[in-house]
């Protein structure tokens, strides 16, 4: 027989699962944002969105340890010893265990595809960082004259070239 309390920790897990979901559509939906603002060079959208990024995983983090509480508290009434929701849904009973099946699938999904899109943003800013590394490289080494290169009528100096007003640093 099933228990009121029992009723309600999987009607729990089912809310806190709602939300975690929720929240990872949101996560996916800001880092598109973030994609954008990479390939629309909008350096200054970026802060923003980094910020709203690091609010919305600490709600994950937050979400996450109370699935982990109701889970186990779930698993205490079974008389188990896990902490996996997979692991709990042969004991439940078809009806409870199809949504939460369901939710945890989507979940997975989408923990894979905002991975994803977070490995692309990051080699995305990788390859704009070695872009302007590269473009900075250029333009000193374009200011510096060459070695051995004397302005016509100067005299011969065995100091280093100067560069013309720019400062560079390695």
């Amino acid at each position: 027989m099933v228990s009121d309390k029992f009723v309600v920790k999987l009607q729990e897990l089912e809310g806190v699962l709602v939300k975690q979901f929720r929240m990872l559509q949101k996560l996916d939906e800001v880092t598109k944002s973030e994609r954008a603002a990479l390939l629309k060079n909008e350096v200054d959208a970026l802060l923003p969105v980094v910020e709203e990024k690091e609010a919305i995983l600490d709600q994950l983090s937050l979400i996450e340890d109370d699935r982990k509480v109701v889970v186990q508290e779930i698993a205490l009434h079974l008389n188990l010893r896990s902490e996996s929701i997979h692991e709990l849904l042969p004991h439940l009973d078809p009806s409870e265990a199809i949504p939460i099946r369901r939710l945890s699938e989507g979940i997975n999904t989408l923990v894979i595809l905002v991975r994803d899109l977070n490995y692309g943003n990051q080699a995305l800013a990788n390859s704009k960082l070695d872009w302007l590394s590269s473009l900075q490289a250029f333009m000193v080494s374009v200011s510096f004259p060459e070695t051995g290169y004397y302005p016509p009528g100067s005299p011969n100096r065995s100091e280093e070239p100067t560069a013309f007003g720019f400062e560079y640093h390695v």
